[in-house]
């Protein structure tokens, strides 16, 4: 039985797809009752828990031969790397309750720094206290999310211009689909490992702010600008969206940080790359 948590965002939804189609025993945990039908009625089995419950994380692992798990978004959080800690003591206590003997968790690029990287430095720790537990886990340093350019396809589609906090335009960094995570995740829940491993997981190429406008013209059928998004301005932007200060210092610490390459691969992790081409993820989302 492989258990699946986080089956009602992207990449576990896609984790569990694709263990499903293969044929696999699947358990997702999800936090909403119809949710749990749903999944049901795709072949599943479904668990109800939520991440801080400790008690009902330790049922929903029961009997797994692996288990693909993440922090939540913590949209609201004071302090978000705070607010993980207890998240990831559950998760560690679930998994040593049941003897796990493979833990396949959700990490980015850039986790191999224990600072200057914003957000991603909640996910250092979690990579370390894995480790430090002496549970068998592969750690995916899932590359920048295409998906994220959705935020800013209404102004693309309304005037031609394609708001970006990547800059310079030409800058290509490395991104990923949600859908190639999902089943990088899959792939590693079906060949685990002993110790420690680190994949880097990413997309077929590098991508540039340049070369999201153009392929996002191409869907549609209209010339797209990039518009740099002035570092002086995020905060504002932010402002309008309600975020906390400790959520905009660490995403403008974030976004500084690909900007600069401070957020990259070290270099010493294994290399997996999808397959989905940024225009083809643009086109689903632009429906």
């Amino acid at each position: 039985m492989y258990v699946i948590a986080g089956a009602t965002g992207r990449t576990g939804a896609a984790a569990a797809e694709a263990l499903l189609a293969g044929g696999e025993p699947v358990r997702v945990v999800v936090r909403r009752q119809e949710a749990a039908d749903a999944w049901r009625a795709r072949g599943a089995e479904a668990a109800i828990a939520d991440f801080l419950d400790a008690e009902a994380m330790t049922a929903a692992l029961a009997g797994a031969a692996g288990a693909y798990l993440m922090t939540p978004p913590l949209a609201t959080a004071a302090d978000l790397l705070a607010e993980r800690i207890p998240i990831e003591a559950n998760m560690i206590a679930a998994v040593r309750a049941n003897a796990v003997p493979h833990v396949v968790l959700l990490s980015s690029i850039g986790a191999h720094r224990g600072s200057g990287t914003g957000q991603i430095v909640g996910l250092h720790r979690m990579e370390r206290k894995f480790a430090e537990a002496g549970i068998a886990h592969t750690g995916l340093r899932a590359a920048y999310f295409m998906e994220n350019w959705a935020a800013v396809l209404a102004p693309a589609r309304a005037n031609g211009t394609l708001p970006s906090f990547i800059a310079p335009t030409g800058l290509a960094v490395e991104h990923v689909s949600t859908g190639d995570i999902g089943r990088a995740a899959a792939r590693a829940l079906l060949d685990p490992v002993r110790g420690r491993r680190i994949v880097a997981v990413t997309g077929p190429r590098a991508v540039s702010p340049d070369d999201v406008a153009a392929a996002l013209g191409a869907v549609l059928g209209r010339p797209i600008a990039v518009a740099p998004l002035p570092r002086a301005g995020w905060d504002e932007i932010w402002d309008g969206l309600g975020w906390s200060a400790d959520r905009k210092r660490l995403y403008g610490e974030f976004f500084e940080g690909l900007n600069d390459g401070r957020v990259a691969y070290a270099g010493d992790e294994e290399m997996w790359r999808g397959t989905e081409e940024i225009g083809a993820v643009l086109k689903g989302m632009a429906g």
